[in-house]
């Protein structure tokens, strides 16, 4: 992910010169909510592996009901980079959840 963030305005420009330059802003704030819905995706797994389907709809569903009143706030001001933070802060709340059923359901 960080390299992708050092990496990604470069390159673009490489590929697509100046054309494609805005893009570089959400692709950089998509990266954290990229990161963490990899990591809530494994969780997913592991819940299903515990076979507590609930748990698999509870997560996606929390950060879809945030989604929306986030999309709703920011892309109005922000356009593209207000959605890439929606989407970020959503999956970073769906991986709080995940990580709070796995934590509860090891015993902690």
């Amino acid at each position: 992910v960080g390299v992708a963030a050092f990496a990604a305005a470069p390159m673009v420009h490489l590929l697509f010169f100046f054309f494609f330059l805005l893009s570089v802003d959400s692709f950089i704030w998509l990266l954290p909510g990229i990161f963490l819905l990899s990591l809530s995706t494994s969780m997913q797994n592991y819940l299903a592996a515990l076979r507590r389907p609930w748990t698999m709809f509870v997560g996606p569903l929390a950060a879809f009901l945030l989604n929306l009143p986030l999309n709703l706030a920011l892309i109005p001001k922000y356009q593209g980079v207000g959605a890439a933070m929606a989407s970020s802060l959503s999956y970073g709340f769906w991986f709080i959840i995940g990580s709070l059923f796995v934590w509860r359901l090891r015993g902690g």
